[in-house]
């Protein structure tokens, strides 16, 4: 199966479109739900969002079906994925690209998967609203793809493949990227004062 893949270099660059592309519209779908569960009871602040990457917030609040700017960067990725594993002739190697590639996409595929049972769940036995500033959202996002890295790392040290050191490598970057945006975000005041402007749970 592996090796099928890359010998379709094509096919892996529409896999690597397609995979972004489905984040993009899983995304703007929860933006768009009417009455999400967990919008009752879970708000950002000073932002509250959805969308983590500051350079796509603006078309996932203003709940565009497509994003040009998602779109260049996901053709160019699978641009770039057909072009590594045509000109490439290590398996190695490319499978390490793979696993980066891939890697990066099916990480937020598993936290959409998350998110969608979380939402679900949180129709019965969740009451309140919790105000979560973006810096700690941030953090606890670092952690929980460090962990994923943590697990991956272990599996690679007895099962050692190149795609799953590559897949360990995306985790590490979008560990580093949560951080990199936490930087972007205004320190939370001293004393930790709650934030002002939201409405009861469900408002």
């Amino acid at each position: 199966m592996g090796d099928a893949i890359l010998e379709r270099p094509v096919l892996a660059g529409l896999v690597t479109y397609g995979l972004m592309l489905i984040d993009w519209l899983l995304t703007v779908a929860r933006a768009r739900a009417p009455g999400d569960p967990s919008r009752a009871h879970y708000r950002t602040y000073p932002v509250d969002t959805v969308e983590g990457n500051p350079l796509l917030r603006g078309a996932v609040e203003g709940r565009r079906p497509l994003s040009a700017r998602h779109q260049a960067g996901s053709l160019l990725l699978g641009a770039l994925t057909w072009f590594v594993l045509a000109r490439n002739r290590e398996p190695a190697w490319s499978f390490a690209f793979l696993g980066l590639v891939w890697g990066s996409s099916l990480v937020l595929l598993g936290r959409h998967a998350e998110i969608l049972v979380s939402s679900a769940a949180a129709r019965r036995g969740v009451h309140g609203l919790v105000h979560l500033h973006q810096r700690t959202g941030y953090l606890m996002g670092a952690g929980r793809y460090a962990g994923t890295l943590l697990v991956l790392s272990a599996i690679c040290v007895l099962v050692p493949h190149p795609f799953l050191l590559g897949t360990a490598a995306a985790c590490l970057l979008a560990a580093l990227r949560q951080l990199l945006y936490r930087l972007r975000v205004p320190p939370i005041e001293p004393g930790d004062p709650p934030p002002q402007g939201f409405g009861s749970p469900g408002v």
